[in-house]
């Protein structure tokens, strides 16, 4: 967790030198599992002003890949933030199959609780539903095509949805990413 943060820090200090020459934000999409942890990272990328979080990718890891979106849209909510995209990312890591219920050991629900967010199992506004239109992985590959070069992308969940969009165009990918 606190590596996690400490590079979300990193890189917000970063592109603020960067965007202070350019005078541009920088534009992220965050892959996450909106647990304790991911949340204070998903906060300070929302809180910056160097950084365009262009959506969420929410990644099963502390919870599965919808309690994970429910998370992140319900953060998005209380924060004001309801305009961010929340894409369903993998609910499982690659090479095995899906399972039931929830991703969990112990320690994670000791740390995270039942849903994630500690004992804390808030909804998003009735009605609201992640984005449904693409994957959590074609949402990352897409944003990357429309702007070459300008995207990062921060990962502070198992790294399935990012793999995943790695796996659409390999080549392609790899030179797309800031």
């Amino acid at each position: 967790m606190f590596i996690q943060v400490f590079a979300l820090f990193l890189l917000v200090f970063a592109s603020s030198v960067a965007a202070e020459l350019l005078e541009t934000k920088r534009k992220l999409i965050v892959v996450a599992d909106p647990g304790v942890d991911d949340t204070a990272a998903i906060l300070i990328a929302l809180a910056s002003e160097e950084v365009e979080v262009l959506g969420v990718v929410a990644n099963f890891g502390v919870c599965s890949a919808a309690c994970a979106a429910n998370n992140s849209m319900h953060l998005m909510d209380m924060l004001g933030s309801a305009a961010v995209p929340v894409f369903v990312g993998a609910n499982y890591p690659l090479g095995t199959m899906p399972q039931k219920g929830v991703i969990q050991d112990s320690m994670a629900l000791l740390y995270h609780g039942p849903h994630g967010l500690g004992n804390f199992a808030g909804s998003p506004r009735p009605g609201t539903r992640p984005r449904g239109d693409m994957s959590g992985a074609e949402f990352i590959m897409s944003s990357v095509r429309d702007d070459p070069g300008v995207v990062s992308i921060l990962v502070a969940s198992p790294c399935s949805s990012l793999a995943q969009a790695l796996s659409l165009a390999p080549q392609e990918f790899v030179s797309l990413v800031r």
